[in-house]
């Protein structure tokens, strides 16, 4: 999964994410219990939150904003992300 993310790392910027499933919610608040400070992750979990409410779906996302938000494209090195993982599966 690590390599995979390096490969998403290297498209464009504005390259569209899809999902296979709906967990965009869930992942986004572990990024924000992991990542406190990180107002863009705020201000997408709010997004997400409405459009969840209107039965709109949350997907695709912007390679660029994942980039932003998401902790699992910010490990640097495989531990860093195995760690991540771990503590994702018991949140």
């Amino acid at each position: 999964m690590f390599n995979s993310l390096k490969i998403f790392k290297k498209l464009p910027k504005d390259t569209l994410i899809y999902c296979g499933h709906e967990y965009t919610l869930k992942n986004s608040e572990f990024c924000v219990f992991n990542d406190p400070d990180n107002l863009k992750l705020k201000e997408k979990v709010l997004k997400i939150k409405n459009n969840l409410k209107i039965n709109s779906p949350t997907i695709p996302s912007v390679l660029d904003e994942e980039l932003e938000c998401n902790i699992f494209l910010k490990a640097e090195d495989i531990e860093t992300f195995s760690k991540l993982r771990d503590l994702k599966d018991n949140f």
